[in-house]
C-alpha cells in the first residue's frame, strides 16, 4: 500500500478547468497508465479487486491543492491563477511497486479539462508520504466526498448521508467486501470470529457536495456525495484498505479519499 504527493507545474497560458474535474482527472491518470503499461492499466481500469459480482478499483486521489486559484461568479470553472499545484494519490496494492509507479508518473504531462476549457500540467516531482501507523482506532476527516448509495424499488439509487440510518451497514459491508476481494482465502465466518465487530461513528455535520461527472456528454452522470469526519473502529487491515483504497464507493474518480484527524 502506497501513497504519493505529486507536484504539478502549469504549462503553458490555459487557465480554466472544470468545476467538477474528477472524471477527467481520473481519465488523464488512466492515460498515463494506458501510454506506459497498457497490461497494467486494464488491470486498474478494468479488472482490479473482485468479490462475487462487485469490483473494486485499488486506488484513490484528492481534490487537486492549488497554489493560488479562483472561481469566478457565474462560471462553472475553476480559475488556477498560480503555477503549480500537488494531487495526493494513493494506491492499495503492493508496496513492492513503489518505484514501478514513481517511473511511470515522473516528467509525464497531465491534460485536465474538457471540449471548453483544459489546462496542461508537467509533474515535476513525486514522492511517497509517510507510512501511516494503523491502529483499530483511527480517526478522518474527508479530503474528497464519501459516496455510497443503496438501490431503490423502482431501479434507481438513493445516495446515502452518513447520518442516514442505512448509511453505517452499507459502508461497514462495503469495507468487509473489500477485504475479502484482497485476500480471497477469506470466508465470512472467519471475519466473524478473527475479527471484531466494526464501528462507525460520525464526529461532525455532513456537508453535501453534488458532483455531475461527464458533465458535457451525452449522458452525464450527477451524483451526491458528503465530506464529514468519522471514526473507525475495525482492524488494522481494514483501516489501511481504506486509507490506500478509498471509504465508499467510485474511489477510483477520486472518491473517498481522507486523511487522519489529530486531536
Amino acid at each position: 500500500m502506497m501513497q504519493f504527493l505529486v507536484h504539478l507545474h502549469k504549462m503553458g497560458n490555459n487557465n480554466f478547468l472544470p468545476l467538477n474535474y474528477q472524471y477527467e482527472l481520473s481519465s488523464a491518470i488512466y492515460r498515463i497508465f494506458e501510454e506506459a503499461d497498457p497490461v497494467y492499466c486494464h488491470f486498474l481500469h478494468q479488472e482490479g479487486y473482485a468479490f462475487r459480482n462487485k469490483k473494486y478499483k485499488p486506488f484513490t486521489f484528492s481534490f487537486l491543492t492549488f497554489d493560488r486559484y479562483k472561481i469566478p461568479k457565474g462560471h462553472n470553472r475553476i480559475e488556477h491563477t498560480g503555477k503549480n499545484a500537488v494531487l495526493d494519490i494513493r494506491f492499495a496494492i503492493d508496496r513492492a511497486a513503489e518505484g514501478f509507479i514513481k517511473g511511470l508518473f515522473l516528467n509525464q504531462r497531465l491534460s485536465i479539462g474538457d471540449r471548453i476549457s483544459q489546462v496542461d500540467y508537467e509533474i515535476h516531482q513525486i514522492h511517497g508520504a509517510k507510512r501511516v501507523d494503523f491502529k483499530e482506532e483511527m480517526t478522518y476527516s474527508c479530503l474528497s466526498p464519501v459516496f455510497l448509495s443503496c438501490s431503490r424499488e423502482d431501479g434507481g439509487a438513493n445516495y446515502l448521508s452518513p447520518d442516514d440510518v442505512r448509511f453505517k451497514p452499507v459502508f461497514e459491508n462495503n469495507l468487509i467486501q473489500r477485504l475479502m476481494s484482497f485476500d480471497t482465502s477469506l470466508s465470512f465466518k472467519e471475519l466473524e470470529a478473527d475479527y471484531p465487530m466494526m464501528e462507525f461513528e460520525l464526529k461532525s455535520r455532513p456537508k453535501k457536495k453534488g458532483i455531475t461527472l461527464k458533465a458535457l456528454e451525452d449522458n452525464p452522470i450527477k451524483v451526491i456525495g458528503y465530506q464529514f469526519d468519522f471514526l473507525l473502529r475495525a482492524p488494522a487491515i481494514i483501516q489501511e484498505l481504506g486509507y490506500y483504497g478509498g471509504f465508499g464507493s467510485k474511489n477510483a474518480l477520486g472518491f473517498g479519499c481522507v486523511k487522519l484527524k489529530t486531536k
